[in-house]
């Protein structure tokens, strides 16, 4: 096939309005269902119902082939920056190479708090990217505006609807001026 005849079949969708957010809406509902299962389901504020995700969930970063989301990063606005809350894959090989592409990306102008398998996979595979962005624990309440038990220097425990987790805040200071 010659250049100009190929046809582009994956991209990148970022999900603002309620328009966009409905055409994937029930695929991305069952990959955060698959993809946060083995820790007991996905936490946190926006995460009830398809329709609470919709309301509260103000930008989805979406990977699409063919017309089906592989991975994704879905973002709320939190102290004037923007703040990853959820990531998911289809499971592949490639939606998670693409997921840690996305995350790479948009540390320079976004944060997250990783944990549970993320945490893992990224202090194991991405240990010189994950010093670059670990913000230090004495700087995470100023920042997330919760109370939070210090464990070592980067990371740090914090109640979620009621279940202690352990996490690391990623990011950059640009993200929070």
């Amino acid at each position: 096939m010659k250049f100009k005849e190929y046809i582009l079949q994956e991209t990148y969708i970022n999900a603002f309005t309620d328009k966009d957010k409905e055409i994937y809406v029930d695929q991305v509902w069952a990959l955060l269902q698959e993809s946060y299962k083995s820790i007991g389901g996905i936490k946190g504020s926006g995460f009830e119902s398809k329709e609470d995700m919709k309301n509260k969930i103000k930008l989805w970063k979406l990977n699409v082939e063919n017309g089906k989301v592989k991975a994704g990063i879905l973002y709320k606005d939190k102290n004037d920056a923007r703040k990853s809350v959820a990531v998911f894959t289809d499971g592949s090989v490639k939606s998670k190479k693409v997921l840690t592409t996305m995350l790479k990306d948009d540390l320079g102008r976004s944060f997250i708090e990783v944990s549970h398998g993320l945490l893992k996979y990224m202090e194991r595979k991405l240990p010189v990217f994950f010093k670059k962005y670990a913000i230090p624990t004495t700087k995470v309440p100023q920042i997330l505006g919760k109370e939070i038990t210090i464990i070592d220097e980067y990371k740090y425990e914090r109640s979620i609807n009621g279940s202690v987790i352990t996490k690391v805040l990623l990011g950059t200071g640009k993200t929070f001026i």
